[in-house]
Parts: structure tokens; C-alpha cells; sequence
């Protein structure tokens, strides 16, 4: 069951930096980040 959840949280962070690369730092906000 834990393996799912890491690859899904893999999956997330591919995602996220491809979206940093693209539009730059900062344009994903992570909740809970000021």
C-alpha cells in the first residue's frame, strides 16, 4: 500500500519541477508555505 503512496508523491514532485523548469521558482505554491 506505501509503495502507491510513493510513487504518486514521485509522480507529484516530477510534476511540480517540470513546472518550476517551465515557469520559474515559486509558481507552485506548497500549503503551509509563506
Amino acid at each position: 500500500m506505501s509503495s502507491d503512496k510513493e510513487s504518486k508523491l514521485k509522480a507529484l514532485q516530477l510534476t511540480l519541477d517540470k513546472l518550476d523548469k517551465t515557469y520559474g521558482k515559486g509558481t507552485v505554491m506548497k500549503l503551509g508555505d509563506s
